[in-house]
């Protein structure tokens, strides 16, 4: 899985990203810059303790990247659209590839993981990211990955409890696996995460949306903002 793209994110961005756990390997990275003094070695660290993703020697990879604006994004490989809403900020496709792309704007052959979109609140108390990721390992389901994931709170100082229960949610033109934790950070400061997961050719299409308790609303209109393609 990689990381170095959202090392380079901490990097651009901190605060929002030190307060939005977007993801499971996102996660992994805030464990890995809490004990590294560089970004090198974080990116050591990550290789050591996340499991590298494997690509079925036969799997029929359509994939193609979506296309994204300063307000919307769209991909015909998910089948789905996105228009920010009013308020709400996208990070550009530069801020997204930085560390997952070569000189010449081409993904890295190690690339485990793409970031397709992200989007936040001028306050840092919401953020959702849409991302590619292949799977850890042939046959992995959407729920195993989604298991993944809280077990990397699970195993933090987080007070966090989990719905443990899987609900079908229809995104765009497919059908996602939706999990959804609370939990209270270092600070004491209660937050939310849904995770949503659908597989499409060997790949995970992940939706992570980190909100407080004050940004509820900002959650349900940012879900709402995507459309079938």
């Amino acid at each position: 899985m990689l990381i170095f793209g959202i090392i380079a994110g901490l990097l651009i961005q901190p605060v929002l990203f030190l307060t939005a756990y977007s993801s499971a390997v996102t996660r992994q990275v805030h464990k890995a810059l809490s004990i590294a003094a560089t970004p090198d070695a974080a990116s050591e660290e990550l290789q050591r303790i996340l499991p590298e993703p494997e690509q079925s020697e036969d799997a029929c990879d359509s994939f193609e990247r979506g296309i994204l604006t300063e307000t919307t994004y769209e991909s015909e490989w998910a089948g789905l659209r996105f228009l920010c809403p009013a308020g709400l900020y996208m990070e550009s496709r530069e801020e997204l590839d930085i560390g997952i792309t070569d000189e010449n704007g081409e993904l890295l052959d190690n690339t485990g993981i793409i970031n397709e979109l992200g989007v936040y609140d001028p306050e840092n108390s919401f953020y959702l990211s849409l991302s590619v990721e292949n799977v850890f390992y042939e046959g992995m389901t959407v729920n195993e990955y989604l298991q993944f994931i809280v077990s990397t709170y699970s195993s933090d100082t987080f007070n966090y409890q989990s719905n443990d229960t899987y609900d079908t949610v229809q995104i765009g033109n497919l059908s996602y696996s939706k999990l959804s934790i609370s939990a209270v950070d270092e600070g004491g400061i209660p937050f939310h995460e849904d995770f949503y997961a659908a597989l499409k050719d060997d790949r995970f299409i992940v939706i992570s949306s980190y909100y407080s308790d004050d940004a509820k609303h900002l959650n349900e209109q940012t879900m709402q903002a995507f459309t079938a393609y």
